[in-house]
């Protein structure tokens, strides 16, 4: 990439996983997924099923951008389009650690609770590969 001119364009189906696999890698630092998932191990086996059953919809409702070949990205789900809550379940009663599950619940039923209850839409992942941080490119996320 040169300069602070970068190219954002819609995402196809065959940038899912190289653009979940930036994700995850954008999140192995950040407070709420690790507390999550303490252990790396947990957090590199679980993480990206997270993603693709909470914002993965984004791809099939043409609704997922990414940015200069898959460095970073935004997934939005339209109004209307919900997320895969029967695999959010799943996953999480898979992979979070029971002493950490009953604050899991509580943290999604207060997002829920001040959810919008109007049409909308939802930016539900947003991120930029750690090593295009800097680099101008975040503007676009």
């Amino acid at each position: 990439m040169t300069g602070n001119s970068s190219r954002v364009a819609a995402a196809r189906p065959a940038d899912m996983e190289p653009l979940i696999s930036v994700m995850v890698l954008a999140f192995a630092a950040d407070p709420v997924a690790r507390w999550m998932y303490r252990d790396p191990q947990r957090y590199l086996a679980y993480f990206g099923r997270f993603i693709r059953a909470f914002a993965g919809k984004a791809f099939s409702s043409g609704t997922a951008w990414c940015i200069d070949g898959n460095l970073g990205g935004a997934l939005w789900l339209p109004p209307g389009v919900k997320p895969d809550d029967d695999a959010i379940a799943t996953i999480l009663d898979e992979s979070v650690p029971c002493d950490v599950m009953a604050d899991v619940n509580t943290m999604f039923g207060e997002m829920l609770a001040y959810h919008p209850r109007n049409p909308h839409w939802y930016l539900r992942r947003s991120a930029l590969s750690p090593t295009s941080t800097g680099r101008g490119s975040a503007r676009h996320c």
